[in-house]
């Protein structure tokens, strides 16, 4: 899809989008292959959310091969189930794999599926290392997409991402979530 129609795509979809029906959708649980379950028990076990290169060498991240791996042999319908997942890591990277394949109306679904979790995860991109909640980091990702891709937002849009906005915890209250659930020498 060009540049052009992906715009027009996304300004129709979210203009029609109501948020109180999102959560709403079921997501079916796939058939797993034994390959997948052994690759979302390794990321969930490690539990980052790395980029592709992470250090100052910059070295390839196993974690970010990890998923990329479990990404090319999943279906869509398996990456919208990933992000219903207990793990953090897997639901970012889900939620990722999502705005990559351009399903920005199911990767709304799965952030208002998760727009209460408030489980604290650590990042690294690249040599810095940082933490984030579930929710937050979904939706900064989901602008940051559509950004991106430079699309122009109505009065009505603006106001639907904002509502989805107010329905997360402050930066100060962020960082509280995170203090409390992960160690300092942990990041």
């Amino acid at each position: 899809m060009n540049s052009v129609r992906f715009k027009l795509f996304l300004i129709l979809l979210i203009e029609s989008v109501q948020l109180s029906s999102l959560g709403q959708q079921p997501i079916q649980p796939s058939r797993l292959g034994k390959a997948q379950k052994y690759l979302l028990e390794q990321i969930a076990k490690h539990g980052k959310v790395e980029s592709k290169t992470i250090g100052r060498a910059a070295t390839y991240s196993e974690q970010y091969a990890r998923f990329n791996a479990l990404a090319k042999i999943s279906t869509e319908s398996d990456i919208i189930f990933f992000t219903t997942n207990r793990s953090p890591a897997v639901k970012i990277y889900a939620f990722q794999e999502l705005l990559k394949r351009r399903q920005i109306y199911k990767a709304l679904i799965a952030l208002q599926n998760n727009i209460q979790d408030t489980t604290a995860f650590l990042i690294q991109n690249g040599c810095i290392k940082s933490a984030n909640i579930v929710s937050k980091s979904m939706y900064s990702r989901l602008i940051d997409t559509i950004k991106k891709d430079g699309a122009t937002y109505s009065d009505q849009q603006k106001s639907m991402l904002a509502a989805i906005d107010q329905q997360l915890p402050s930066y100060s209250q962020i960082k509280k979530i995170v203090a409390r659930q992960i160690k300092d020498d942990e990041y």
